[in-house]
């Protein structure tokens, strides 16, 4: 859609997304390795993941991927699909991308913010979904884009949680570090 291709470009222009051999793949199923990439990108991590190296149990992670799983998993972000085993070549699914996007946003699926199967409720409640009601299934690359353009500028789910994290510490999911004016306007929609 032009709503995806516009939101990989802007991700792509702020160095968070990148393509293929054949471009950015939109209608193709993204995989559980590409949505922990896009993750560490978005928090803007990856230069302190790919320096940490940190550890993970899953024997099914190649080495270029082993950085951002390692750091998603030390940081509680995500877990595998086994005690071993990743996923790393599985079709991600909506709900999984929604639950990592909401724990990297400061919710808490062990504190009760949501739960996996409620995951995409909340982040329509919380706006990082804009289309109303969406159901589970395989995310194609276009939502995931969408999704990560989306989520920095999401609102807290309920006034007055203990766990839901305020609007500006949501911000800084893409704004870790600085971007240039430029870089901001485009983000937010405002360059020409």
């Amino acid at each position: 859609t032009a709503s995806a291709a516009g939101s990989a470009d802007t991700l792509a222009s702020l160095g968070l997304f990148r393509g293929t051999d054949k471009g950015y793949e939109l209608e193709r199923t993204a995989t559980r390795a590409e949505i922990a990439v896009t993750l560490v990108r978005l928090l803007g991590k990856e230069e302190k993941a790919i320096m940490q190296q940190n550890p993970h149990p899953f024997a099914d992670v190649p080495e270029w991927a082993a950085p951002y799983v390692g750091y998603l998993y030390e940081n509680y972000l995500v877990s595998g699909i086994s005690d071993r085993e990743f996923g790393t070549t599985a079709p991600a699914s909506r709900c999984q991308f929604a639950a990592m996007l909401l724990r990297a946003l400061g919710y808490s699926d062990s504190n009760g913010d949501f739960s996996y199967s409620d995951s995409l409720n909340v982040a329509s409640d919380a706006g990082i979904i804009k289309n109303g009601s969406v159901s589970d299934g395989e995310l194609l690359r276009s939502e995931m884009t969408d999704l990560s353009a989306a989520a920095p500028f999401a609102a807290p789910l309920r006034k007055g949680s203990r766990h839901a994290p305020e609007k500006a510490a949501m911000v800084r999911l893409v704004f870790h570090r600085p971007l240039s004016s430029r870089q901001r306007r485009l983000y937010e929609g405002k360059a020409p």
